[in-house]
């Protein structure tokens, strides 16, 4: 601290004062304020803390205190929150009253030919906040008992759990219309990252860092990354890295016209 800042900003001229670190006390970073404000100086705090930690910052306030967080978050915005649910109402309850009653008619009707069994196929996913929800989607392979590791195991192009209808849903996405009731719900929304099984998550979580952070947003039926070609199985490290960085993107830089866009 100097204590005779005042008189030197008089005595230079100063326009603008660079504290190299914040002050340490109360009293210090009070002292430097009036001081610069008496005399009309500018005063700039520097800190190095994004360099220390090295990853970029950024400053939010909560309830009148001033954080630094590790990226942007619109949704943290209780008003976006509000503007994104009744968005997601607006789509999914049309469909769900005048698309999905025929649709699942047609499905069940060629699933007793092709491959008896439920009309629904539910799958515990990963949602909002790392909390467990089930997913809904219409059937596509055949119905016959699966332990833990073929459940778990990705569909590949040709599979032979897949029926030949189900590889027609599958190639359309029809087979995920049945996922705007969990949009409804509240479980998920229209647009965000796509949920995973949890086996995934564990796998995919030990091989990108940021992984878990695609869990500050609700799952979607669709998103950023399907929109750019990074859809279906992921067989390898680059693909998975593609598709968490725009997962990643979205959750910093949504807004609603985004999600209109993506829609």
């Amino acid at each position: 601290q100097l204590p005779d800042l005042g008189q030197r900003i008089e005595d230079t001229g100063a326009a603008q004062v660079i504290a190299l670190e914040i002050p340490r006390t109360q009293m210090e970073g009070r002292y430097i304020i009036d001081a610069c404000q008496n005399k009309g100086a500018r005063l700039l705090i520097y800190s190095n803390l994004a360099e220390q930690l090295r990853h970029p910052l950024v400053t939010v306030n909560e309830e009148g205190h001033q954080f630094y967080t590790l990226q942007e978050e619109p949704l943290e915005d209780p008003f976006n929150r509000i503007l994104k649910r009744a968005y997601d109402v607006a789509l999914a309850l049309p469909v769900v009253v005048l698309v999905l009653p025929p649709l699942a008619l047609v499905t069940w009707f060629i699933q007793r030919m092709q491959a008896p069994g439920p009309l629904l196929y539910t799958q515990e996913r990963t949602g909002y906040g790392h909390r467990p929800f089930k997913i809904l989607k219409f059937r596509s392979m055949y119905a016959e008992p699966k332990g833990a590791v073929e459940e778990a195991a990705q569909a590949k192009r040709g599979d032979a759990r897949v029926y030949p209808f189900g590889r027609f849903l599958r190639r359309s996405s029809l087979d995920e219309f049945p996922q705007f009731l969990n949009v409804l719900r509240g479980s998920m929304s229209a647009i965000g990252p796509r949920p995973h099984l949890p086996a995934h998550d564990q796998l995919f979580a030990g091989q990108m860092n940021a992984y878990r952070t695609r869990f500050f947003a609700k799952p979607g039926i669709t998103g950023l990354a399907q929109c750019n070609g990074f859809r279906g199985e992921i067989s390898e490290p680059a693909l998975l890295e593609k598709r968490i960085e725009l997962d990643l993107r979205y959750i910093a830089t949504w807004s609603i016209w985004i999600d209109v866009q993506i829609t």
